[in-house]
């Protein structure tokens, strides 16, 4: 339970990207989104837009968060009846789409001193054991900086800064614009629409 975890003085919260009922078959692909300096959000940004587009054009819904530094997590919820190597691979066929498209601005390369200034693609978080920031965790850094859904109108060119999101900050956010992510389990979504 969070008062366990907060008792083991927990900081931050990495789930998986399945259940524990169905442990080996997710209900959410991933697309981790990583700027490799000098870049940083503000590319991290154009990234997520590119791969939000090419989702739309299959139909399939997305959420977005902030990692809690400069990076974005893109979440697609999917029916829990693909293995985590299939959800790989769908998140890879994603990415090579995106990377196709920005081709001076995105890297799949996994080796970090092979990336470049670059913005990395990582679909391996999709793994099984593979874990990422939950939403809403606080992450420990300089100014406990928070984890936080977004909604996709909020990933324009708008001056969102994800330092702006931290444990004092988020309550009152909280309570302005409500939980982004409140829908995100309604949807499983069929893989079958990247495959082809």
């Amino acid at each position: 339970t969070l008062a366990w975890l907060a008792n083991q003085a927990c900081i931050e919260i990495h789930p998986w990207l399945s259940r524990v009922t169905s442990p080996r078959r997710p209900d959410l692909m991933v697309l981790d989104i990583d700027p490799m300096p000098p870049t940083g959000f503000n590319e991290s940004l154009i990234v997520a837009r590119e791969i939000k587009k090419v989702l739309d054009a299959v139909g399939l819904r997305s959420w977005i968060k902030t990692s809690g530094a400069t990076g974005l997590h893109i979440y697609v919820p999917i029916e829990p009846k693909y293995d985590y190597p299939t959800v790989v691979k769908g998140s890879l066929i994603v990415a090579r789409t995106v990377k196709a498209s920005l081709p001076e601005l995105v890297t799949l390369e996994r080796t970090v001193a092979k990336r470049g200034p670059k913005v990395y693609l990582d679909c391996y978080q999709n793994a099984l054991g593979k874990t990422l920031a939950a939403p809403y965790s606080v992450r420990p850094r300089r100014k406990a900086p928070v984890s936080i859904p977004l909604s996709w109108d909020e990933i324009e060119p708008s001056g969102i800064r994800p330092e702006d999101f931290n444990i004092k900050s988020v309550p009152q956010r909280l309570k302005e614009v409500g939980d982004p992510f409140r829908s995100l389990l309604d949807y499983a979504q069929p893989l079958e629409v990247i495959m082809r």
